[in-house]
């Protein structure tokens, strides 16, 4: 490796080390946490003695466990609206292409394993990348980052403004080689002197090195370095200056930010950032905010003291049951009695032994153990009351009822309301990482849907396909309006043809030759991942239908009622049938489906 490359990982190095050193006690909490959460609660270290009972009540993870189900109990809902009005039937192209790539990425196990990763450790973490490598044209890609990986340079309060910012984790050197063919066989594992390189390390096969690991290093920054670019005209061909050379002018080299990856003393990558939205790849779940500071709160912060005190009296508990139901034995062998003998034989029962009563009356005695202060109960019951109020999850919230007597439908959703506040915050927190998860995805989208794409959308009886893409011709033949049908709103074809002059302006002072690109926004509709409670909701449509307000199909759809399409079809059937036979003539044939495929997406041909 050249002299400039080694000086350079050196510096990178040494300011990512700096800053894990610097959120050490952080990170050290991170590991302890998740022991906690796994169960292990007690140190062999601080137990006075082998002897001393390990029993726990693991309400970290019993917390986490009521919160993160219930968080993501429903996939989220989401709109996406185009900033320029003409432009929002290209943008729902991407808000189906999103609920796609929710089925196809495993969204819902993701976003579960990210909101555990928050509760247990402070943070949950996206990278949001595209794989060329996937499927014909490529596809995007969601990671889910080990929180205790990842760093951020301190100052700023969000992720996304930072400049400095990415992971160091241990990969195991096959991964490294794969991953880098070029580069990868010049790492060497942590623990390798040069002797063991020199004794056939690079000779290695990867299945030998699945158990050798390497420290490495990607960094996601921002560099103000520039480059000259010869300066073309319209035609492709080189400007020329005064004196008749190429024309030169100086850019960014690096204009949405720089990744850079390395081991300890290999340069493994260093390359532009290829996304177009000009923001790290990185999105952070926080379970709490910590004000100013760039690493959030977990459960633990707040409970994990009062565990260990319950865990403290749970254990003199056991102790002292065990004691009382397995007790210890006071022998006398003065009179005659067998100290062994006594261990060995009494757990048994119906033992008889001999011995000298002159010496002693009573040579085998049971050694009588005292009584645990009534305190000690009281405390043990007061503990839960107080987990309840610092982490919000009550009885109600775990799906138990908090009387003995039956509730209404009313009582219980008035209830299910109340025990919400606590967790609304943490919805929120969900939501933004959604948003921003969702708007690197759809932005990627647009940049690398440039061919033209199969997406199919699981309806109640079939799937549907549709074609997607961002290329120009594709949305230019979208966005020509279609010929007006006959009964047709003469406004909507009037729209239509000026979305369509709109576009092709648009297009013509800032649109690419090959793709299109349209500035959007992304909403979450509020609480979309949380339970419903459909006892409550299906009272309130039945009623609005009662009154006449919905119809029966919008109860239908707002139930998620199954095969919901076919009942409806029915149902017309039936009235096309009554008013048919009221006039005396024959039934009209069913209705064609109404609008067809969504916006901006052509429905793909059977047998393609």
């Amino acid at each position: 490796m050249a002299k400039d490359d080694r000086v350079y990982i050196t510096k990178l190095r040494t300011a990512v080390d700096k800053i894990f050193e610097s959120t050490k006690e952080e990170r050290t909490k991170m590991d302890r946490f998740l022991k906690e959460y796994k169960g292990q609660w007690w140190d062999e270290k601080e137990l006075k003695s082998k002897h001393d009972s390990k029993v726990f009540v693991n309400y970290l993870f019993a917390t986490v466990m009521s919160v993160a189900p219930l968080l993501t109990d429903n996939r989220p809902t989401w709109t996406i609206r185009a900033q320029k009005p003409f432009m929002q039937k290209y943008v729902e192209v991407f808000s189906l292409c999103l609920k796609y790539l929710w089925e196809k990425l495993d969204m819902d196990a993701k976003v579960f394993k990210a909101v555990v990763d928050a509760l247990v450790m402070k943070n949950g973490i996206f990278k949001v990348t595209f794989d060329p490598d996937v499927g014909t044209f490529g596809e995007c890609r969601i990671d889910v980052v080990d929180p205790r990986c990842y760093f951020e340079s301190p100052g700023y309060d969000d992720n996304w403004e930072c400049d400095f910012q990415g992971t160091r984790e241990r990969k195991p050197i096959s991964w490294i080689r794969r991953n880098f063919p070029d580069k990868g066989k010049d790492v060497k594992s942590d623990e390798d002197d040069e002797k063991a390189v020199k004794a056939g390390w690079e000779d290695r096969a990867g299945f030998e090195l699945q158990s050798t690991f390497a420290t490495l290093y990607e960094v996601w920054m921002r560099d103000d370095e520039t480059e000259s670019y010869v300066v073309k005209g319209e035609n492709g061909e080189p400007e020329k200056d005064e004196k008749g050379k190429d024309k030169k002018e100086e850019r960014e080299k690096y204009p949405y930010g720089k990744i850079v990856v390395f081991t300890k003393d290999v340069l493994l990558d260093e390359r532009a950032s290829p996304y177009r939205h000009n923001r790290p790849p990185y999105v952070k779940l926080y379970d709490y905010f910590n004000p100013h500071d760039t690493i959030g709160m977990g459960e633990g912060d707040q409970i994990e003291n009062l565990n260990r005190s319950i865990n403290r009296a749970m254990q003199l508990m056991d102790k002292f049951m065990t004691l009382y139901n397995d007790p210890n034995w006071l022998v006398d062998e003065t009179a005659g009695i067998d100290a062994e003998s006594v261990k060995r034989d009494l757990p048994g029962g119906g033992n008889v032994w001999s011995y000298n009563s002159g010496v002693n009356e009573m040579p085998i005695r049971r050694v009588e153990m005292g009584s645990l202060t009534p305190d000690l109960y009281n405390y043990v019951a007061l503990l839960p009351r107080i987990l309840e109020e610092v982490t919000g999850v009550t009885d109600i919230t775990k799906g138990m009822a908090s009387k003995t007597e039956r509730q209404t439908a009313a009582e219980v959703s008035t209830l299910i309301e109340s025990s919400y506040t606590r967790t609304r915050q943490r919805v929120r927190n969900l939501e933004h990482f959604i948003k921003r998860t969702g708007y690197l995805l759809v932005d990627i989208m647009q940049q690398y849907y440039d061919n033209i794409r199969d997406v199919n959308i699981k309806g109640d009886q079939n799937i549907d396909y549709y074609k997607a893409s961002s290329s120009k011709p594709f949305v230019d033949q979208m966005m020509q309006p279609k010929p007006p049908q006959p009964g047709q709103n003469p406004q909507i074809a009037m729209q239509e043809q000026k979305d369509w002059e709109d576009y092709q302006k648009f297009i013509e002072t800032f649109g690419d030759k090959d793709t299109v690109y349209a500035d959007f926004d992304i909403e979450i509709e509020t609480n979309s991942t949380l339970p419903m409670d459909r006892q409550s909701l299906a009272n309130l449509f039945l009623r609005l239908a009662a009154m006449k307000v919905v119809d029966p199909q919008a109860v239908i759809e707002q139930l998620n009622i199954p095969k919901g399409e076919e009942i409806i079809a029915r149902m017309e059937q039936r009235a096309q049938a009554a008013m048919a036979a009221k006039g005396g003539g024959r039934p009209m044939p069913p209705p064609k489906p109404q609008g067809g495929p969504p916006m901006g997406l052509q429905q793909k041909p059977e047998g393609i």
